[in-house]
């Protein structure tokens, strides 16, 4: 984190960005100065174009000690108050003088801030003591591929297992509806212990070499003894992780079930992805089989825009994993990008469990976008922005071993984006996959390392490439 001058310290009042509370409600001419953003109340990472750069502020380590925070803001002045979810929090039962999360600033340039991990670095070391369990994966995830009836379908999750199992994608989720009574919708089988057919599904799937998650309700693990016959159940079970939904809160009891929640998952060698849920607040340091969670506008939602596509690298993402679900092909005229966009934001945008959202169909209708989703790992050593403007562009770049995934998504008219690759000396061979008149193409080209890389982008479009060291005979980076 740089040092932050004065004059930035006071008197915000430089064009602002933010994820507004509500996003369906935010008027379509943001971005603001901060003095003429409307009175709402805002996401605490919210980030401020500034003089001399950008702001990021943000909260790290949040637990139920205290109470979650946003940004308070009246219309016409460039003051943002903290105003937390509760009116009151609660001491009682706590040991020691009360312990406020911190609030942070991170400074720089775009670049500095968006591959910034001062929140995490401000959370507590982590509280695993062996974390081999602990294993990054992409994931083919079944509700915005299937529904209702994938949920609550054997035979489905089979055949979805299967496809994962010949793409070599090592996970598989199942999502709502599994441990559902078969004629009622949304109630729990009292008897799902007994009844569930999800012990077949995890050792059909661990014969062929597939994980399994399984969506699971707050509701059902909000009390002791739920708590005591799930998370025993699916360890014995074998299975690997658990996604969590409909927490919606940032109240200081629902943080004190996190507090718990993440350290029985944790005994229990549960991985978990929080749906419905708050956004990272330096948790996946200290717990740290908390691979991802949504927290953010995601591939579900209908009323996305192009722009917010740009910005969530330098806002959402920047604090942590993020569940945005990428590759929904089938979601045609629900989404507002293009096929070849849509395979970047699989690098563009980090989450510890990559949910592939997409069918099988759609994926085979796209052979190109589906030998890259079987190349793209979800776990990077390093992470650089190539090029970026909030709301505009953002191209970021991920190294993997010796090759480099570049996710690029774009708002507005098609061009040819220039982009600086700025990856290391010597030679590369870069492989893109780019929209093409008849669908997605994939270009080669050998370049040096510092050289502009040109990319044909058609109106809200993208990008995906893979870029390695390049010696002759070299002919591709794809393995």
């Amino acid at each position: 984190m740089s040092a932050t001058p004065p004059h930035q310290q006071r008197g915000i009042s430089w064009p602002f960005r933010s994820e507004p509370r509500s996003p369906d409600s935010a008027p379509a001419s943001w971005p603001y100065t901060a003095a003429a953003a409307p009175t709402g109340e805002y996401s605490d990472q919210a980030l401020f174009a500034t003089d001399g750069g950008y702001t990021l502020l943000a909260e790290s380590d949040l637990t139920g000690a205290y109470s979650g925070a946003r940004l308070a803001h009246d219309q016409g002045t460039g003051t943002y108050r903290v105003k937390l979810a509760d009116d009151r929090v609660r001491t009682d039962g706590t040991d020691g003088p009360l312990a406020t999360p911190w609030r942070a600033m991170v400074t720089g340039d775009l670049a500095t801030v968006t591959r910034s991990t001062f929140t995490d670095d401000l959370a507590p070391a982590s509280r695993v003591a062996d974390p081999s369990w602990i294993r990054p994966g992409t994931v083919l995830w079944t509700w915005l591929a299937g529904g209702k009836e994938a949920g609550q379908s054997l035979a489905a999750q089979k055949a979805y297992v299967d496809y994962a199992a010949e793409r070599d994608w090592p996970y598989e989720a199942v999502d709502a509806g599994w441990y559902f009574k078969a004629d009622a919708w949304d109630t729990t089988d009292p008897d799902w212990q007994t009844n569930s057919w999800m012990p077949e599904l995890v050792d059909y799937a661990r014969a062929k070499g597939v994980g399994i998650i399984v969506w699971i309700h707050q509701r059902d693990l909000d009390t002791p003894e739920e708590r005591a016959r799930w998370l025993p159940t699916l360890e014995r079970w074998g299975v690997k992780g658990v996604k969590i939904d409909f927490m919606d809160s940032e109240a200081q009891p629902m943080l004190q079930w996190y507090d718990t929640i993440l350290a029985e998952t944790a005994a229990h060698h549960l991985m978990v992805n929080f749906h419905g849920s708050t956004i990272p607040k330096g948790l996946q340091r200290t717990w740290p089989q908390v691979m991802t969670l949504e927290g953010v506008a995601g591939e579900e939602k209908r009323t996305n825009t192009a722009a917010h596509l740009t910005t969530l690298p330098f806002t959402r993402n920047v604090i942590g994993s993020m569940d945005f679900t990428p590759g929904a092909f089938q979601r045609v005229g629900l989404r507002p990008n293009s096929d070849a966009a849509e395979v970047g934001l699989t690098v563009a945008y980090e989450s510890g469990l990559q949910m592939f959202a997409g069918t099988p169909e759609s994926y085979d209708e796209r052979p190109l976008a589906r030998a890259y989703f079987d190349q793209v790992p979800a776990a990077w050593d390093d992470t650089r922005l190539l090029a970026g403007r909030p709301g505009q562009e953002a191209v970021l770049a991920r190294r993997s071993g010796d090759r480099w995934f570049l996710g690029g998504v774009y708002a507005g008219a098609a061009r040819t984006a220039g982009v600086p690759l700025t990856l290391g000396p010597g030679r590369w061979l870069v492989e893109t996959v780019q929209d093409g008149a008849e669908g997605l193409v994939r270009n080669r080209q050998v370049l040096r390392g510092g050289d502009t890389l040109g990319v044909d982008v058609v109106a809200n479009g993208g990008f995906a490439g893979i870029a390695c060291p390049w010696r002759p005979g070299v002919d591709s980076c794809y393995r």
